[in-house]
Order: C-alpha cells, then structure tokens, then sequence
C-alpha cells in the first residue's frame, strides 16, 4: 500500500476552494449530466457560503447569484431560496440595504414556490436585519416580531 502526499494549496482561501472545486469537477466525469449539473450547483453554492463565511468580498455575491440563476435552472428550491437570501445578507454586510432587500425579495419569491414555516421565519428575521440596517427601528421590530409569533411556542418565551 503505497501513502500518497495530498496536493499543496493555495495560499488563499478562495484560491485554495477554486482548486478544491476543480479537482473536483475533474473527478466527476464519469457522472450523467444531470448528476454532475447538481454537482456543480452544489458546489457553487458551497463557494457562496465559505465566502461569507470568511468574508471574502468578491465571491459572497458573484457565487450567490451563480447559485441562485443555476438553481432556478435547474429547479432547485431550496438552494434558490438560501443562494438569494445569502446574497441579500452579503449586501447587507456591505451597508447596500437596497439590494438587499431586492434580494430578500428575490429569495421570499423563492420561499412562496416551496412554502415552509422556517423559511417564512428566517425572512422576516432577514427583513428585521435589513430595517435594522436602514435605521427604521418600528420596521426591524415589527418583522422581529413576526418571526417571533412564527416560531414554535416552545422557543418562545
């Protein structure tokens, strides 16, 4: 049994998950074209999140709109939901409070086709964030407290 060495990474981390993704995308040639288009949402969608994640400001919004445009293609509802409303958290981060309401727009479209009760919570907490942002202190507590009748009394108080 011979041991092997794993490659060397990048220095960076979004460099280091773009070679990750590509020595994935070559191992997955053996795969349908439906398995591997899934392969790659998921994947896209797996940059978005470790670029949020570390902040990694060019990638949090161009792979969440990637994610999200590919989802919709491919009808993925559940990434389409996440992807949009983490590319309205990422705007939200850099102060674009517009946007992200756009995107939180986007993403409650998403949640309306597959309709769910923490996905109905999770956005009004998202909107709460966003009107906390724009400084509109009756809207931030009106939506937290939304989220707060929609959440099971056990987590209420």
């Amino acid at each position: 049994m011979s041991l092997t060495t794993p490659p060397v990474l990048a220095e960076t981390p979004p460099a280091e998950f773009q070679q990750v993704f590509s020595s994935f995308q070559r191992m997955a040639t053996d795969l349908a074209e439906s398995e591997r288009a899934h392969l790659d949402l998921q994947m896209l969608y797996g940059v978005h999140v470790y670029a949020r994640a570390k902040v990694v400001l060019d990638l949090m919004v161009a792979r969440g709109e990637e994610a999200y445009r590919t989802a919709r293609i491919l009808g993925d509802q559940a990434i389409e939901f996440l992807a949009s409303a983490g590319v309205a958290l990422a705007h939200l981060s850099f102060g674009d409070v517009p946007e992200a309401e756009r995107w939180l727009s986007i993403a409650a479209a998403a949640a309306a086709s597959a309709p769910a009760p923490i996905r109905a919570r999770q956005l009004e907490l998202w909107r709460g964030m966003a009107r906390a942002a724009a400084g509109d202190a009756e809207g931030m507590r009106r939506h937290l407290e939304q989220a707060v009748s929609l959440a099971p009394l056990r987590w209420q108080l």
